[in-house]
């Protein structure tokens, strides 16, 4: 039995992780439940656990400092990511720390079976495509494919991004794509593309003397008033009003 620690600052989500699928079928049990970060890696230790599932935000420690913790004393841990997609900007830097996979809230069992088996299957030297189900393969595919999508936003949100650049990055559709993004992430393309660059603008008005145009420029948009227009449709204020604020944070 591989040995699972599940970290949530939300009671019903640990629940729900402890629940939503037979974890023993996989061949694997959950040894401990953490409200936070500082508990996490506690237990992770204690417990010599091998996956843990992980919210990013949490208090004393965030999800992903957790897992640059923890990988700095042992790389044998598998991680699992768990958020809401206005998180995923974070989410997206556990690629760095070798996350195996990040899910979307509201958790689907078939995700979590899917991420889970994966891991399973690697430690037991097989691989997913071994397993004659369909159903795992095509949620696996799904994830795939928006894991890739907000990968190229991070990496060219400075650019002129449209729907059909990312699909065809991807070889897929754009209406394909389109439909990823409403059914995975409740919202349409443009709609990510503007919270993520707006995540951006926000860290450079907070820690740079950057002017809004400068800023406005860097991440993405030729006209700052529209920018700021932007701005504050996804923030609900300004930029200049963000910038005077001492802490403020999108969709938080």
């Amino acid at each position: 039995m591989l040995k699972v620690v599940i970290a949530d600052d939300e009671y019903y989500i640990l629940k729900e992780l402890e629940n939503i699928i037979d974890w023993n079928k996989i061949g694997c049990e959950i040894v401990g439940k953490a409200k936070n970060g500082r508990e996490a890696k506690e237990l992770v230790r204690t417990l010599q656990a091998n996956i843990l599932i992980t919210d990013i935000k949490m208090p004393f420690v965030d999800g992903l400092s957790l897992i640059q913790d923890l990988c700095e004393h042992d790389k044998k841990i598998e991680f699992i990511i768990i958020s809401g997609y206005s998180d995923f900007s974070y989410a997206l830097q556990g690629i760095k720390f070798g996350v195996s996979d990040y899910l979307l809230k509201p958790i689907e069992s078939t995700e979590l079976m899917n991420a889970v088996k994966k891991i399973v299957n690697k430690k037991e030297g097989f691989s997913l495509h071994n397993e004659e189900n369909p159903i795992m393969e095509q949620a696996a595919q799904t994830n795939r494919y928006i894991k890739k999508a907000l990968e190229y936003v991070e990496k060219n949100y400075a650019s002129a991004l449209n729907l059909q650049e990312v699909a065809d990055s991807l070889s897929i559709s754009s209406s394909y794509l389109s439909k990823l993004f409403v059914d995975k992430l409740e919202m349409r393309f443009t709609q990510f593309v503007n919270l993520y660059r707006i995540k951006i603008s926000q860290h450079y008005l907070k820690s740079t003397d950057k002017t809004i145009e400068e800023i406005a420029s860097i991440v993405g948009y030729n006209d700052y008033k529209y920018f700021s227009q932007v701005f504050k449709t996804v923030s609900g204020m300004t930029p200049m009003q963000y910038k005077s604020e001492t802490s403020y944070y999108v969709n938080s």
